[in-house]
């Protein structure tokens, strides 16, 4: 009989993974992780063949250079990838994962893709307030809010000289300054919060990596319509782990900001590692994905 064996990939040992692997040991399996930069294919196989199930966490996320990796795990990998590098690949990408969302009839603020400035700015609406994002950002770095009438010429300029590309969205404001995450695993939710801003003035900014009040409820609390946007804005990207941003407008509806294939534990709460291990060996002991 084969060892079960669960590989995590991953680009920083950040606390989320490091419960994970506790979790997975203490049930008996082997965790192991696996740098990003270290996945090789040949053509006709990877290097990770001989583990049970493969956990990718985050692959080099401020690099912008690891589509062949991505690559090798769709094509080379035979074991099950939890989140599949594809569904992996379209929740990173910004751009990708709004045109998706949207495509499945769930509303996310209006997305479009620009690569030069000019073409941008053509764009632009005096009396609207946009978001100017790059497309592979994290921990709400590389994100520029503005009214049309007064762009942020340096910051959009720095992103495009980078990444060849910018995503721009329309603002939607929430006057309460909060945005949900959901985190899920599995089509569960299990771990939930408010995120309020972290940043004074019009246009607030929410994250709590940033410093911003975090208000956790029970996730048998939450309200269902914010759930039921959650759950199938993952089921629409087809992601097993993931963290769902979820902003009300003025009015109540609810748009999905950002659905994050590689979340983090939210302050000491553990319940999402010791759920996303849970599965892990549920998969590595015959459960189908």
């Amino acid at each position: 009989m084969s060892i079960k064996k669960i590989g995590i990939i991953y680009s920083d040992l950040h606390p989320l993974i490091i419960k994970a692997a506790e979790y997975i040991k203490k049930a008996g399996i082997s965790a192991e992780m696996i740098h990003w930069q270290s996945i090789t294919y040949n053509g006709t196989q990877s290097n990770i063949d001989n583990f049970s199930v493969i956990y990718l966490d985050r692959m080099g996320e401020l690099t912008r250079s690891y589509a062949t990796q991505i690559r090798a795990l769709q094509l080379g990998c035979n074991v099950p990838v939890v989140n599949h590098p594809e569904s992996y690949w379209s929740a990173r990408d910004k751009g990708l994962a709004a045109f998706s969302l949207r495509a499945a009839g769930i509303l996310t603020p209006p997305t479009s893709l620009y690569f030069d400035l000019e073409g941008l700015m053509n764009s632009l609406d005096n009396k609207q307030s946009y978001v100017a994002k790059s497309t592979l950002g994290c921990c709400a770095e590389d994100i520029l809010v503005f009214q049309g009438n007064d762009v942020p010429y340096g910051g959009i300029k720095q992103i495009l000289q980078r990444d060849g590309m910018v995503c721009l969205q329309e603002y939607i404001a929430n006057p309460d300054r909060f945005i949900w995450r959901i985190d899920i695993v599995n089509g569960n939710v299990v771990v939930c919060n408010q995120r309020f801003s972290y940043v004074e003035g019009r246009f607030p900014i929410c994250n709590g990596t940033q410093g911003g009040k975090i208000i956790f409820w029970d996730p048998s609390d939450l309200p269902d319509a914010v759930r039921s946007v959650a759950i199938s804005a993952m089921k629409a990207l087809n992601l097993k782990v993931g963290g769902v941003d979820i902003i009300p407008d003025e009015q109540g509806q609810l748009y999905v900001l950002e659905v994050n294939p590689e979340p983090d534990i939210t302050l000491d709460r553990y319940e999402f590692p010791r759920a996303i291990a849970h599965y892990l060996v549920s998969l590595a002991e015959g459960a189908p994905l």
